[in-house]
């Protein structure tokens, strides 16, 4: 995929803008992109463990107050699910309990 063959720092930028485009975006049908491709690259990088914050964010997100971040990270949980369900994803229990309390 294109996106492994980005370097290291790059991937990092580029997750970091998705993760602030997301808090950031008025527009929902453009934040409703962003959580589509923060959806499609956390199938690859939770899976791989490569970009930790992500679950932790959507955590955030899911007890923010607010309704388009909420809306966001359940898109994202949606794009994850097969991959949550696959992958041993006992180090982030916690996180994903306290998801669904």
């Amino acid at each position: 995929k294109l996106i492994s063959k980005l370097p290291p720092p790059v991937l990092a930028h580029f997750k970091s803008e998705l993760l602030r485009a997301l808090e950031q975006e008025p527009e929902r049908s453009i934040r409703r992109k962003v959580a589509d491709a923060a959806g499609q690259l956390g199938q690859e990088t939770v899976r791989a463990g490569t970009w930790p914050e992500l679950l932790p964010f959507m955590l955030q997100c899911t007890t923010s107050g607010s309704a388009a971040l909420h809306e966001a990270s359940l898109q994202i949980f949606a794009d994850l699910a097969d991959t949550l369900a696959a992958a041993d994803m006992s180090a982030h229990h916690p996180v994903l309990k306290d998801v669904f309390q």
